[in-house]
């Protein structure tokens, strides 16, 4: 599972994907929001969470900002209906606070306004969303790489998502053990 990337960033025309280009020159495409993809700066180096999804013969990597936004499309597409490119029209139809909302007040014509959601599925989705938290880090996110654990033991340590993000994104090559990244995060969450 490939759970975040780092590299030099050249964006699409479409602003729909990006090519996060590694230090061992492998250039990966993501599928990103607009939103994301204009927070990024074409030749600088950034880093982002990733979601992959292996179908039948394609391999897709979906790119966020942030843990709460991975998060955030993970519980979208475990709605029956709602695949990765519609979760992530979702994701890029407003904030985070205004989707949480038009859910919590099963407003349909919110999510009816987004591409690729008609009226069953925005109902689906208010259903089965309805009450769940948005905020922070789904029990499984990053549930196989090292810095997957590293996010979960801060998290259980009670360090706010965001935070853990930024630290992570900060993380120095050289600290390559889940113990040496605990270390430095926890210095720098101090």
């Amino acid at each position: 599972m490939i759970s975040t990337l780092r590299g030099i960033v050249h964006i699409s025309l479409d602003r729909r994907s990006v090519v996060i280009e590694t230090s061992g020159g492998v250039g990966y495409v993501v599928f990103v929001t607009p939103a994301c993809a204009a927070s990024l700066t074409e030749g600088k180096e950034a880093t982002l969470f990733t979601y992959l999804r292996v179908a039948e013969a394609v391999m897709d990597l979906y790119g966020f900002e942030s843990l709460e936004a991975k998060g955030l499309f993970e519980r979208l597409i475990s709605v029956s209906g709602v695949g990765p490119k519609t979760a992530l029209s979702v994701l890029g139809s407003g904030s985070f606070a205004s989707l949480q909302d038009a859910i919590s007040r099963g407003d349909v014509s919110y999510l009816t306004s987004v591409q690729g959601i008609g009226k069953k599925t925005a109902e689906r989705l208010v259903v089965e969303l309805k009450g769940k938290a948005f905020s922070g880090v789904s029990s499984h996110v990053y549930a196989s790489s090292a810095l997957g654990d590293v996010a979960e033991a801060l998290v259980s340590m009670g360090y706010v998502a965001s935070d853990i993000q930024r630290v992570l994104q900060s993380v120095p090559e050289q600290y390559t053990q889940p113990e040496q990244v605990i270390k430095y995060a926890l210095t720098q969450l101090q």
